[in-house]
């Protein structure tokens, strides 16, 4: 049910030729999107504590791999300590639904940030306990290989639905529809901002929508209900004609798996 549900979504997006969602259809705006139909789908928030000691949260997406494993962003956790990330699941709701605490987080060790054009941006989440598994909380499979140009997916997340306004974040899981855009053409239009795209990131795009801030680390998905991305970063969510960048899981499954038995 669940893969005819995205499938139909796909086929949807590709019957119009323009495939450009209106205003009010886009995570920047979006459709909602019920933990149903996208169980994987989780909810980090993260405290922060500013130089004032006062305390604030930030909140980025992730994904169910295992019932104790959370893959996210690297760039999501951040100088975060590990005390202080929550993990939220089975709910539509942002931090809402069950709440589990992380007893490890794992960054790739070559991740480097903005110095290195964020490449290498994933981390293992291992959590406390299990999450119960059922119809709202359920693992996702890595796709077996990196999708290609033309490849259509799904993006999901509770980030901004405006570019402008830090309070804009949706309480409702929204999502939208993406294209895979052709790598070399991808390289060379961010090398002009002086950024490099490597082979472990893919470009993706649905001109018009897109993620936003606090939709970090959270998933890109196939036609076929599989992993092929996490969300990273980009030039700016008020770029239409930018392709968003991804974290290329495929590339990373093996890091992932051995990660996940270090802590298993």
């Amino acid at each position: 049910m669940l893969l005819k549900y995205l499938t139909l979504l796909l086929g949807s997006a590709l019957l119009c030729e323009g495939r450009v969602l209106q205003v009010d259809q886009r995570i920047i705006g979006g459709f909602p999107v019920t933990i149903e139909t996208v169980p994987w789908q989780v909810y980090l928030k993260m405290k922060v504590t500013n130089d004032f000691g006062k305390d604030g949260y930030l909140a980025c997406g992730g994904v169910i791999y295992k019932e104790d494993i959370i893959l996210t962003a690297a760039h999501c956790i951040e100088n975060i300590a590990t005390d202080d990330i929550s993990v939220y699941f089975g709910s539509s709701k942002n931090a809402s639904g069950e709440l589990v605490k992380v007893s490890k987080a794992i960054s790739h060790e070559d991740y480097n940030g903005v110095h290195y054009s964020y490449a290498y941006d994933i981390a293992v989440l291992v959590l406390s306990s299990p999450i119960p598994l059922g119809d709202n909380a359920s693992t996702i499979e890595i796709a077996d290989e990196t999708p290609e140009a033309g490849t259509p997916a799904v993006i999901t997340g509770w980030g901004q639905t405006d570019a402008n306004d830090k309070n804009s974040t949706s309480n409702t899981l929204l999502g939208t529809f993406a294209t895979i855009q052709d790598q070399q053409s991808c390289r060379e239009l961010y090398s002009f901002a002086g950024y490099f795209i490597t082979d472990s990131m893919i470009c993706a795009k649905n001109f018009g929508s897109g993620v936003c801030h606090g939709d970090s680390g959270g998933p890109l998905v196939n036609s076929n209900a599989e992993l092929i991305g996490l969300a990273s970063w980009n030039l700016g969510c008020d770029k239409p004609y930018v392709p968003e960048i991804y974290t290329n899981v495929v590339v990373f499954k093996d890091w992932i798996l051995r990660a996940a038995n270090i802590i298993v």
